[in-house]
């Protein structure tokens, strides 16, 4: 089997979670323009997977209300780097 230390040497991991993974831009199939903010029933919900635990704010009025949520997920749950 290959060492993969070489490939985990790019990775930023900070206690256990692979922190590049929440500095990347939204994917391409995004309709809302924002990472983690996902369109529910008749308005917006944020949501956040740490360690394989889902984490989901309220359903908001406006994307930025929800994205808003997004931001404070990301303070409450990511370590800090």
């Amino acid at each position: 089997m290959k060492d993969l230390s070489v490939l985990n040497k790019h990775k930023k991991i900070v206690d256990g979670v692979q922190m590049d993974m929440f500095e990347n831009r939204h994917n391409k199939n995004n309709t809302t323009g924002y990472k983690g903010v996902y369109k529910h029933h008749s308005g917006y919900i944020a949501g956040i997977c740490v360690k394989g635990v889902q984490h989901r704010g309220v359903t908001r009025n406006t994307i930025e209300e929800a994205y808003a949520d997004r931001l404070a997920l990301e303070r409450k749950y990511l370590p800090k780097s």
